[in-house]
């Protein structure tokens, strides 16, 4: 039997907050391509697993990989660089510049490959192919009439698009979503749903903490169930979010 190795995974992760808890020996593999959404109460350990496996918080122990390769508390420009996006509960986007330059910081190529450009006069073409990705990125998630636009006078809910075109426009392999719908509207929200979906199909691998468990019903493949640092459920999304012991590791009795 031929051995899949995951895309993702993780062994024993810890991580303290001045003496509390967040992650307790977090161990998981995922294998993609799909949708894992992470759910559970607030505080409890959710977006600390995000931070930590993308490397803007480092982990007191354990280990993780991408794809097979050591990803170990590298920096978060490491972790970028091995093929994973993120996009945060409040989007972080410069504000007074356009939409297309922000998914352009997003689309450059490596810094390596950048750097060597330059060094043999390749800049200009190598520029160039990232403003195309960047314009494809904009046209696969539905908002290239938005290229020109300043993105501090856009919608909450476009702004969450344009996060995501970013991820389109890095080529990320794994995308790593903190609440992408939290706060839309139904259109806005629908249209990242859409997003998510499409790039599952095209063979992301996307780890989702969402509250809206609508929208989790409504996308997610698998889900996984946080509860005091720790995972307590994960399988089926069908199967977990129909399960009687789901209220109770949301409310603490279990």
């Amino acid at each position: 039997m031929t051995h899949i190795r995951p895309i993702l995974s993780c062994q024993s992760l810890r991580k303290s907050y001045g003496g509390n808890l967040a992650l307790a020996d977090v161990t998981f593999d995922m294998n993609g391509p799909g949708v894992v959404a992470v759910i559970g109460a607030n505080g409890v350990g959710k977006t600390t697993l995000i931070n930590v496996l993308t490397g803007f918080v480092s982990a007191d122990a354990g280990t993780w990989k991408i794809a097979g390769q050591d990803a170990t508390n590298r920096s978060a420009a490491s972790i970028a660089r091995m093929g994973v996006a993120r996009t945060f509960q409040r989007t972080r986007l410069i504000s007074r510049v356009s939409v297309l330059d922000n998914v352009l910081l997003a689309t450059r190529s490596k810094e390596s490959a950048t750097l060597m450009a330059a060094a043999t006069g390749r800049w200009r073409s190598v520029e160039s192919e990232a403003l195309d990705r960047a314009q494809r990125a904009l046209d696969v998630v539905g908002i290239a009439k938005l290229a020109s636009r300043i993105s501090g006078a856009l919608s909450f809910g476009e702004q969450k698009l344009v996060s995501l075109a970013g991820c389109v426009g890095a080529g990320a392999r794994i995308w790593m979503l903190d609440e992408p719908v939290s706060g839309l509207g139904l259109i806005a929200r629908d249209a990242v749903l859409k997003v998510l979906r499409d790039a599952r199909d095209r063979g992301v691998l996307l780890v989702v903490i969402e509250h809206d468990l609508a929208a989790v019903k409504a996308v997610a493949d698998e889900v996984v169930v946080m509860a005091g640092g720790s995972i307590k459920m994960r399988g089926a999304a069908a199967t977990v979010l129909s399960s009687s012991e789901l209220l109770g590791l949301y409310v603490g009795r279990t």
